[in-house]
């Protein structure tokens, strides 16, 4: 009987060490930003090209705590932005508080097919898709038409730098 109670404690403990981890979460490291080509997605560039190049000085999400970094694309029409944090848990509650924190206003997206994770859109003189894929914030920026005429190119565009991120993901 004492011999049953160990081996029955005994593979408890195993099975304690091999459960596996309810944070099946992926991670992006920011040393792959430039793998993500974001000068060379669909046709986003287009009618517009790149004129500035930003490590995200000046970005919404400098001082939050998990921000480990990103990078900027911009033309004269275009933006195409990627922010990396530590965890998707950080990256969600840092577009939170950019929602909270600026003037535009920055609506929850519902269902899409393209999209499988929380996003967000803002329609403004700059039209944007925001996804959260992973421990990033995917940004897709469109200025001055009407929202109406550029979701799709937004949409399609951040869906495919989400499937960047997540191929680059460990």
């Amino acid at each position: 009987m004492r011999k049953l109670f160990i081996i029955i404690s005994f593979l408890s403990f195993l099975n304690c060490e091999k459960e596996p981890s309810s944070h099946s979460e992926k991670f992006f490291d920011p040393q792959k930003l430039p793998l993500l080509l974001l000068t060379e997605v669909n046709t986003f560039w287009q009618d517009d090209s790149v004129k500035h190049t930003s490590n995200f000085i000046d970005s919404y999400f400098n001082d939050h705590h998990a921000f480990l970094g990103g990078v900027q694309y911009s033309g004269d029409k275009n933006t195409i932005a990627v922010s990396v944090f530590k965890t998707q848990a950080d990256a969600i509650q840092a577009m939170e508080l950019r929602r909270n924190n600026v003037a535009a206003i920055i609506n929850e997206g519902g269902k899409h097919e393209l999209i499988s994770g929380k996003w967000w859109l803002a329609k403004s003189p700059s039209n944007a898709v925001f996804v959260n894929q992973w421990n990033t914030i995917i940004e897709t920026a469109y200025y001055y038409p009407a929202y109406e005429a550029v979701p799709n190119i937004l949409i399609e565009t951040v869906a495919a730098i989400g499937r960047r991120v997540d191929s680059l993901s460990k």
